[in-house]
């Protein structure tokens, strides 16, 4: 773990610099394909961190929909969707919890997402396969 601290710390630093301008402005984005089993699995997990902060039966989220330049192979935008309403989500264009992703691929081959949940920005990693490969961290503050 301490041989990947380094590396992660980059990224994270990376992703805060770059990504979240383009959450801000642009909403989602997907930069990868996955297959669909993976796509699921990731998606389960978030939503699980998110029901950790929020009551899914009584919570309204405006998911911020997904660009990408694929978009036809794009698993993981509908795979989120499916997640939320699965888990008891309600999603609505005009709630107060705003959500956005990045969800890609970094060079080792692992996937990773930037989940912004109003003004805090999460981030995560997950093997080629969907489980997750290290905690969630907050970044900034």
């Amino acid at each position: 773990m301490m041989k990947k601290l380094p590396y992660l710390l980059s990224l994270f630093l990376l992703l805060h610099g770059c990504a979240i301008k383009e959450i801000n402005y642009h909403g989602s984005f997907v930069g990868v394909h996955s297959a669909q089993s993976v796509s699921d699995i990731i998606a389960t997990d978030i939503v699980s961190f998110l029901a950790t902060k929020y009551p899914a039966s009584h919570t309204e989220i405006a998911l911020l929909p997904a660009t990408s330049d694929k978009k036809e192979e794009d698993t993981f935008s509908n795979a989120l969707e499916n997640a939320f309403r699965k888990r008891g989500f309600t999603l609505s264009a005009e709630s107060h919890i705003i959500v956005s992703y990045v969800f890609d691929k970094i060079e080792n081959e692992e996937y990773y997402i930037q989940l912004k949940i109003n003004n805090d920005t999460h981030t995560r990693l997950y093997s080629s396969q969907g489980s997750y490969t290290s905690n969630w961290s907050k970044l900034g503050q």
